[in-house]
């Protein structure tokens, strides 16, 4: 998926996302270049993440997931800080 701006000098490119394959819900890799979709990407934003029924989404920043740190460290990695949530939406 790509998204685009409308303006009068024509189509602006914002970002573009990729569904992540082998995953039981629907997981979506943000980036802002389209032609470099990769998680160790520079462009790389972050994940859009849904439930398994797509009532309930989530969008992390590109930080470490927390399952992935030490104990020891409260709120950076080796590789960076740790993800943040941005945003969800639920459907009822």
């Amino acid at each position: 998926y790509s998204l685009y701006l409308k303006t009068k000098d024509g189509d602006l490119f914002l970002m573009a996302s990729r569904k992540r394959p082998k995953n039981k819900t629907s997981n979506y890799l943000i980036s802002m270049d389209q032609n470099d979709l990769n998680r160790a990407g520079r462009s790389y934003l972050g994940k859009l993440r849904s439930n398994f029924v797509g009532t309930e989404f989530q969008i992390f920043d590109n930080g470490t997931n927390p399952k992935d740190t030490e104990p020891d460290d409260f709120n950076t990695t080796s590789t960076g800080a740790t993800r943040c949530e941005l945003g969800s939406v639920l459907y009822a």
